[in-house]
């Protein structure tokens, strides 16, 4: 009795095969690998999975399992001052905003080389992060905190962004803490 597949055939690097098989071991129990192509033509591998599943489990899609396995850049302490908030006073004085970013990219081939052209600058989107903070009025932060993740993945290197966006002294009496919004986001929402 054939099994349906979860996904006809998924493409991944050779390179990612032997991290994506680790990870997988530990979710046995909730797929089974039915089959293992090779694409004799172009060298990579296809992956086909079944779609038995535990119903106790969460199962992650091969996506997700290919995620788990980049490598990822962690940028904190991006301090700006901006006018994000719903108070009319808030959009003309102003205040403290900090971001802190997670980035999924490949960082193999400059590690590789020690090549810094073949790694991200993240010089840059610490300056385009600052600046947008600056020059954007939202009223709400998940907005700004959207902003800065559109902005993270319009480089091509980056596949996958966490925004941690912190309002350090918000308008709120009586209280001396600070709220924090975190959204992840990647290339395909």
């Amino acid at each position: 009795m054939a099994i349906a597949p979860v996904t006809t055939a998924t493409i991944l690097e050779r390179s990612i095969l032997n991290q994506f098989t680790q990870l997988a071991g530990q979710f046995v129990r909730s797929f089974r690998l039915l089959d293992r192509f090779k694409d004799e033509a172009s060298g990579t591998v296809l992956l086909q999975l079944s779609d038995e599943l535990s119903p106790r489990c969460f199962v992650p899609t091969l996506y997700q399992l290919y995620r788990m396995t980049m490598d990822c850049m962690h940028i904190n302490g991006i301090r700006a001052y901006g006018y994000t908030g719903f108070l009319p006073e808030e959009q003309v004085l102003g205040q403290w905003f900090q971001v802190d970013l997670t980035l999924w990219l490949d960082l193999s081939i400059a590690g590789k080389s020690d090549r810094l052209e073949e790694t991200y600058d993240y010089s840059k989107i610490v300056m385009a992060v600052k600046h947008l903070i600056q020059t954007i009025k939202p009223k709400l932060l998940e907005r700004l905190a959207e902003e800065i993740a559109v902005l993270v993945l319009t480089s091509d290197q980056i596949t996958q962004v966490k925004v941690r966006l912190t309002k350090l002294q918000p308008p709120i009496p009586n209280f001396d803490g600070h709220i924090v919004l975190e959204i992840t986001r990647d290339r395909q929402n």
